[in-house]
This record gives structure tokens, C-alpha cells and sequence, in this order.
């Protein structure tokens, strides 16, 4: 009786659990489910990069002085 409404209705278990996944999805189910490590750690990229950008110029600007 359980085996044919399974077929009937197409129910399948445990495929999703067997399936692998790409690199891709397994990054984004990562990004969802630590938001604020992610967020945190892009904002520390995004700062890091914006004082590069600021040493560089005002080593530029420290040379035109001269």
C-alpha cells in the first residue's frame, strides 16, 4: 500500500541527501546560513582595501611636495 501511493504521488526519499553538490551551491548555502560572518568579513575586505587606496594617495601626495 505505502509503495504504490509512493509511486503514485512520485515521492522520493532521501535523493536530495545523496545527491553531491557544486561548489556553487554548497557557497551559497554557506553565505545564507552565517550571514553576519560573511557580512562581517566583506566589510573588513571593503575597509582594507579603502585604506590601500588612501596610503596610496597620500603617499602620492607626499611625493609631490617634495
Amino acid at each position: 500500500m505505502e509503495y504504490t501511493k509512493d509511486l503514485i504521488f512520485n515521492v522520493h526519499y532521501q535523493k536530495e541527501a545523496a545527491k553531491k553538490l557544486g561548489w556553487t551551491s554548497r557557497t551559497i548555502r554557506i553565505i545564507k546560513r552565517h550571514k553576519v560572518v560573511v557580512g562581517a568579513i566583506l566589510a573588513v575586505t571593503v575597509l582594507m582595501l579603502v585604506d590601500v587606496i588612501l596610503m596610496k594617495s597620500f603617499m602620492q601626495l607626499l611625493n609631490t611636495i617634495k
